[in-house]
């Protein structure tokens, strides 16, 4: 692994070769070359088996912790970093932003604490389906890993069985429907998620956008364009963590992931908040205030950490905009198109 610093002639090159392993439908930019990237990454791409994913990376797993991974030499990073194999082009794994740097990214999740209480307040399991609209207190088993703390979901779902096939919103109280506050609260919050994936990565968002209207996808906030907010779906926690995985979003969508600690959070010693690119072996720093990172959604191993090998659930919230494959697949024009017939 080698770290070139912004400025130096070997970072701009590389940042010039740089793309994403992604075909995109758009001429925008791979990603927003204004912003000032502190610290490149060019590493050797490292392959895990599935053995040893849940050998060593999964939460029952004394190797799947910051301290552990740092042991064996995996950096912990707090500034802006672009994470890129070697080789030629230099292929995208991810890409990571830290909020005190961006005040535009600031603005955007000042508000995210109110956005999850609310979220939470008003969320609904949804039986048998997975993942659950609210998994709390760990580890519990979720579709094909394992989860600390508290996770719901809001957008759609494509069901393949019984009752619940077809095209749904995930479910929530009814009482929200009448919370006008929450409401716009909950659409501002994830349409200025929207913006900054826009801002950041203009391609991905622009290919967002054409696997939703390819399939006429209906919205994943009732009354919302798609323009506005264009995942499938998306998620929100409190004190997460989960065993490394790797997505079911489509090839060609992000998976653009947000974080908000709150004021004065503090994590007892020893601890550390900490996501982690595996493919790269790096780990990003998320107790910054906001940050934001943005990764290939599939194809790319990865995970938020427990906080130690006895995972402290704090109270930092985390927000992923997904594309799902099977929400824009080939059978997803018709589910929606019932949809909207018995809506």
């Amino acid at each position: 692994m080698k770290l070139y610093l912004h400025g130096s002639t070997k970072a701009e090159d590389i940042k010039r070769d740089a793309r994403w392993p992604d075909n995109f439908k758009t001429n925008a930019e791979q990603f927003n070359h204004k912003l000032i990237l502190d610290v490149l990454v060019v590493a050797e791409r490292r392959v895990f088996t599935k053995e040893e994913t849940k050998k060593y990376m999964r939460l029952t797993s004394s190797t799947w912790t910051p301290h552990a991974l740092m042991k064996c030499g995996w950096p912990l990073l707090r500034c802006n970093t672009l994470v890129v194999v070697a080789g030629e082009p230099h292929v995208i794994l991810s890409m990571f932003i830290n909020g005190r740097q961006d005040l535009e990214l600031q603005k955007m999740l000042k508000n995210a604490s109110n956005t999850a209480t609310g979220m939470f307040q008003y969320s609904k399991t949804l039986g048998q389906l997975k993942p659950h609209q609210i998994v709390e207190n760990g580890p519990k088993s979720g579709q094909n890993h394992l989860t600390y703390g508290k996770m719901t979901m809001v957008g759609m779902y494509i069901g393949l069985y019984g009752d619940a096939k077809g095209a749904h919103h995930y479910k929530r109280q009814e009482a929200a429907d009448d919370d006008c506050d929450f409401l716009k609260s909950q659409a501002l919050h994830y349409g200025g998620l929207r913006a900054m994936e826009r801002l950041h990565v203009p391609a991905y968002a622009d290919n967002r956008i054409f696997f939703a209207k390819r399939v006429d996808f209906p919205g994943m906030i009732p009354g919302i364009r798609i323009e506005t907010v264009s995942s499938t779906s998306a998620s929100c926690t409190t004190g997460y963590a989960c065993d490394a995985h790797t997505d079911s979003a489509v090839r060609g969508a992000a998976e653009s992931i947000y974080w908000y600690a709150p004021d004065g959070m503090k994590l007892p010693k020893g601890h550390e908040w900490a996501f982690a690119i595996c493919d790269a072996c790096v780990l990003f720093d998320l107790n910054q205030g906001v940050c934001a990172c943005y990764l290939p959604g599939k194809g790319v191993v990865h995970g938020t950490l427990p906080t130690s090998k006895d995972h402290y659930e704090h109270e930092g919230n985390g927000f992923a905009l997904v594309t799902k494959a099977r929400a824009v697949g080939e059978q997803a024009k018709k589910h929606y198109r019932e949809f909207v017939h018995r809506s």
